[in-house]
């Protein structure tokens, strides 16, 4: 997270008004800053959304039971 973007605001309204319209369920927040991830607990916390945090993609695909492995051309 670095300097601040004036649009991204305008943009963050517009993502939430599209995901409480859909009815989301939860967010997964991927950053390898810890001070972004604190960011995303703390909206969490501020609006009373479910915001996952994960330092890696890997990890947070692992959460979700997805496999990251490629199958190998002798599995198929």
């Amino acid at each position: 997270m670095r300097g601040f973007e004036p649009l991204a605001v305008k943009a963050g309204a517009e993502w939430w008004r599209q995901y409480k319209e859909s009815h989301g369920e939860a967010v997964f927040f991927v950053s390898d800053q810890a001070a972004a991830r604190m960011a995303g607990a703390s909206l969490s916390f501020s609006v009373g959304l479910r915001v996952l945090t994960f330092p890696t993609l890997d990890e947070c695909l692992d959460h979700l039971g997805v496999s990251t492995r490629v199958p190998s051309a002798a599995s198929k």
